[in-house]
Order: C-alpha cells, then structure tokens, then sequence
C-alpha cells in the first residue's frame, strides 16, 4: 500500500476516533457523522463529509500537483470540523487529550504542504 494511501487512512481513523462527551454519553467522532441527528452536530458533520470527500478527490488525483493542494484543503476542512466537535463537547479536556494524534498528522501534513508519496512528487532538496 503507498504511503499517500496509508496516511489518509490514518488521517480518517485519527479523526474518527476523538472522543466527544456531548448528552449523556461518550462516543468518537466518527459515531456523530454516522448517526448524529442532533442540530448542533450538523455543521460538524457537514465539514467532516466534505473533508472525507475532498480525500478521495485528493487521491483520485495524487498524481498532479492539484492532489497535494486539495489534500490540504481535506486537512483544513478536518480542522474546522475537529473545531466543531471540541465546541460542541462537554468535556473539552478528554477531546482535547485524544485529538492529539489528529492534531500531530494534520499539522504534519500542513508543514509538508501536501508532499507525501505520489501527492505533488517529493519536496525539492537545496543546493548547497
């Protein structure tokens, strides 16, 4: 599997796993954009479909430069929806300590622009 693949896996199973405590329960993120019905999860779940989206479309794609910045724009579509799911959570601190895989591949990402595997070709090396 390439790493372009494996790390996109690894993106949607890091945000999917969040844990949100909102009502009267515990339960991750990915349970909310499944199954949320509640109106404040609406937004959250919006963005969350619309970064999962742009992840395939970033795939479909990872052979032209385009693929690195739609990769990015899937990691910033997360990020306001990962912004929602703290805002809308109970127990913001639980959020906060099991989002820290989240935050670390997605700030990756962002550092990289985009460059992993086949998405935008490798970073250019400097010229002594």
């Amino acid at each position: 599997m390439s790493k372009a693949i494996m790390t996109i896996i690894a993106l949607v199973l890091f945000y999917g796993g969040v844990v949100v405590a909102a009502g009267h329960a515990l339960g991750p993120v990915a349970l909310i954009l499944v199954a949320g019905r509640a109106p404040e999860y609406i937004p959250t779940m919006i963005l969350g479909w619309c970064g999962i989206l742009a992840l395939v479309i970033a795939l479909a794609r990872s052979r032209d430069r385009s693929g690195a910045a739609i990769l990015m724009l899937a990691v910033a579509l997360f990020g306001l929806s990962w912004l929602g799911v703290v805002w809308v959570s109970h127990l913001r601190h639980l959020t906060l300590a099991t989002s820290i895989p989240f935050i670390a591949l997605a700030g990756w990402l962002l550092v990289r622009r985009g460059r992993i595997g086949a998405f935008g070709g490798q970073p250019a090396q400097a010229q002594p």
